[in-house]
């Protein structure tokens, strides 16, 4: 994973005049699935609400197939939970933050054109993203003690993320372009585990974002033939 983020890193940096500089921010809602060392979750468990932010490029890849884009960015990621049990009368927190290095692709499935001038307007687009994440900062708070995550066994390898979504861009003007999505998401294999225990954590999250795309160089994402 890490040999393709760095050749795509490459590629992009190096045809940087035909892109698209973008950021983005939104809520993230993040759903821990926990199972402790008999393999049991937390009675009631709760997903947490954070934000997220991130910036990137965005290239057509192929002149043949225009609707084709390919993605690079970096993120940075807020996931919480909470949850209790009963049965050990247990309360559990987890806040933990990640930066994330992704790559992926969108393809735009509807074109619609601006009747005032002769750009794009809205525009459909179905987006696959594969990240790989290391955690920035992190704790867990069992019964209000708190545990620093942040070098541990179970925390210190980065682990890898898988997103899909559907979204919207609209150009208002030549160079610049909104955009509206939505991601779903979550970790490939286990977190939080070590050679000691049998505990196992999962991470799925949901996130809403608004973003802006700048046109660089000859991109002319937006452009049609402005008045």
């Amino acid at each position: 994973m890490s040999r393709i983020l760095w050749v795509s890193m490459i590629f992009f940096s190096s045809t940087v005049s035909a892109q698209q500089l973008f950021v983005e921010t939104g809520k993230l809602i993040s759903r821990f699935n926990y199972e402790n060392s008999g393999g049991e979750p937390p009675e009631n468990i709760r997903p947490g609400s954070n934000t997220f932010i991130g910036a990137g490029v965005r290239k057509q890849l192929s002149l043949s197939v225009p609707s084709l884009h390919g993605i690079f960015a970096a993120y940075y990621n807020q996931y919480s939970a909470s949850g209790s049990d009963t049965t050990y009368q247990n309360k559990y927190r987890w806040d933990v933050n990640y930066a994330s290095v992704n790559l992926g692709f969108d393809f735009e499935f509807f074109d619609g054109p601006n009747l005032v001038e002769r750009r794009r307007g809205f525009t459909s687009y179905l987006r696959v993203m594969a990240s790989t994440e290391f955690l920035f900062q992190g704790t867990q708070t069992i019964n209000n003690q708190e545990f620093d995550l942040l070098g541990k066994e179970q925390f210190d390898k980065p682990f890898i993320f898988l997103r899909g979504g559907l979204g919207s861009t609209y150009c208002v003007s030549k160079n610049l372009a909104l955009f509206l999505q939505y991601t779903g998401g979550f970790s490939v294999g286990t977190l939080g585990k070590s050679s000691e225990d049998d505990e196992k954590l999962r991470i799925i999250s949901h996130q809403i974002g608004l973003g802006v795309m700048i046109s660089l160089g000859d991109c002319n994402y937006c452009y049609r033939g402005f008045r």
